[in-house]
């Protein structure tokens, strides 16, 4: 929301976000009352679905002072079963606002998630765009040596570090791994290469969070090394690089994490390093699941 909420300030948009994120509680309890001149507000579901939230806003619809409702990433409301519950109540959103217009905004939606989407918002229209990137270059490595810092017999980088060394200094970077226990010893070995990084994942703190955000969105680290908890929303022209250090848990979670490339429309790489190892552990969950 913080990526947004700038973007649209620049641009002289009025704007303001909602959410644990926020510092300032005045537009809480004012930004409904008619008392700030706000054209769009962004709220997280948690903040929305709590009580008093949901009847503010509710007063405000029907008094048409709230026109639109659009839920960003709304493949969510589907995925997000267990992790951040408050996605699934999105689902009922229709309900509480049955004569305000409603719309579901997602890169990823399978036939079978617009079908739910649909049911939803009560059979709505449809719109379809292609999700194919040109300018991204898609890349698959299959290396041994993950998060270490390895060379050749010629001192040339290998595996991971040889992806790494590519980022020139004004470009950003996403690295993202499947596990939190990953983030540390890739951290240690894109130190070593003498680039500087930030991490992000669901367990840090709000105050944490931020920090790695902001210090990565003003070029004061290049790297940010992440699970998948971080990117929602994000709109960094300068990620020339994502960098997945395993196999992704599904196409879904692919797509979403290479399209935050290349926002500029110039060039941008997308890599997949692998090995057997991520290969057996994806089965092992495909496995769980049937």
């Amino acid at each position: 929301m913080q990526d947004q909420h700038a973007i649209l300030t620049a641009r002289s948009i009025q704007c303001t976000y909602l959410g644990s994120a926020q510092v300032d509680k005045t537009p809480e309890t004012s930004v409904f009352q008619n008392q700030d001149p706000h054209c769009i507000i962004f709220a997280v579901p948690e903040w929305l679905f709590r009580d008093v939230n949901l009847k503010r806003v509710v007063d405000a619809a029907a008094a048409k002072t709230v026109t639109l409702i659009a839920v960003h990433e709304a493949h969510l409301t589907c995925e997000w079963q267990s992790f951040r519950t408050h996605y699934n109540d999105l689902e009922t959103i229709k309900q509480h606002f049955p004569t305000t217009p409603v719309k579901f905004l997602t890169a990823t939606a399978i036939p079978i998630m617009v079908k739910k989407l649909k049911a939803c918002l009560h059979d709505p229209c449809v719109w379809k765009r292609t999700v194919n990137r040109p300018k991204i270059i898609l890349d698959v490595q299959e290396i041994t040596d993950k998060g270490h810092v390895s060379k050749d017999s010629r001192g040339n980088y290998t595996g991971f570090a040889n992806s790494v060394p590519k980022i020139k200094k004004k470009d950003n970077a996403i690295v993202y791994t499947n596990f939190i226990v990953d983030i540390a010893p890739i951290m240690q070995a894109i130190i070593e290469l003498g680039i500087t990084c930030a991490h992000y994942h669901g367990d840090l703190d709000v105050r944490s969070k931020l920090s790695s955000y902001r210090q990565w969105t003003n070029g004061e680290v290049q790297v940010m090394v992440a699970t998948k908890a971080f990117g929602m929303g994000i709109n960094n022209e300068n990620v020339r690089h994502v960098i997945r250090n395993g196999v992704p848990p599904n196409i879904n979670t692919w797509i979403q994490e290479l399209g935050r490339a290349g926002r500029n429309w110039q060039t941008a790489t997308a890599t997949i390093l692998y090995s057997e190892c991520d290969v057996q552990n994806v089965l092992g969950l495909l496995r769980d699941h049937l």
